[in-house]
């Protein structure tokens, strides 16, 4: 993914935010995983090994997309928090727009 197409998908992860259509936070993270919340799961590429492991297998067990751009620092800045290692997006028609700008 080049820098455009990540700068892009980060915009619409801050639109997911100020719609309150993204949740980050571990802890409300895994309760969201857990019971199926979500629509697409976007990882930091920085994120530690057994963060990934425990949020990958969450996803897969629930069937939610996966996708992994920026670092923790960016993924906080997109959606205007402290570092993010991972963010959820709820909505299915932001979750297939930021796809779409990882995937042009």
């Amino acid at each position: 993914m080049n820098e455009r197409q990540q700068q892009a998908a980060q915009s619409l992860l801050g639109i997911a935010q100020r719609a309150g259509k993204a949740i980050s936070g571990d802890a409300a993270l895994v309760v969201s995983l857990r019971r199926g919340e979500g629509e697409l799961l976007i990882l930091a590429t920085d994120c530690a090994k057994n963060n990934r492991e425990r949020y990958t297998h969450l996803a897969d067990r629930e069937g939610i997309r996966l996708c992994s751009f920026g670092t923790k620092t960016s993924l906080g800045a997109a959606i205007g928090k402290a570092q993010r290692a991972a963010v959820l997006v709820t909505d299915k028609g932001l979750a297939d727009a930021i796809i779409a700008k990882t995937k042009e």
